[in-house]
């Protein structure tokens, strides 16, 4: 399109390095319906990758908490089993 703004290899990559980054700096943009479809395309791909990305950060800073969480509850659980294990024997030895 003549009207285009993005004339070369370089105007092409650098607008979709922005557009998939979600950065969008305004200076490149499709005029065409085609490369509007192909830049809603590439936008949601990118909110996707970097949404998946923090995503996988967040439950790498979360995963110790909740690794000890989860050994503490285990911990608690095996307490009272061996509670109700010593409960029993007594109810057992009271009984002989």
């Amino acid at each position: 399109d003549p009207a285009s703004n993005i004339k070369t290899a370089e105007d092409a990559i650098w607008w979709a390095a922005t557009t998939i980054t979600t950065v969008g700096y305004g200076d490149r943009f499709p005029v065409t319906t085609e490369g509007r479809m192909i830049a809603a395309m590439l936008m949601a791909a990118g909110v996707g990758v970097f949404g998946v990305l923090s995503g996988l950060l967040a439950a790498w800073f979360t995963e110790p908490a909740q690794a000890s969480a989860q050994r503490d509850e285990a911990i608690a659980e095996l307490r009272a089993l061996r509670d109700e294990i010593r409960m029993l024997q007594e109810r057992l030895d009271a009984r002989s």
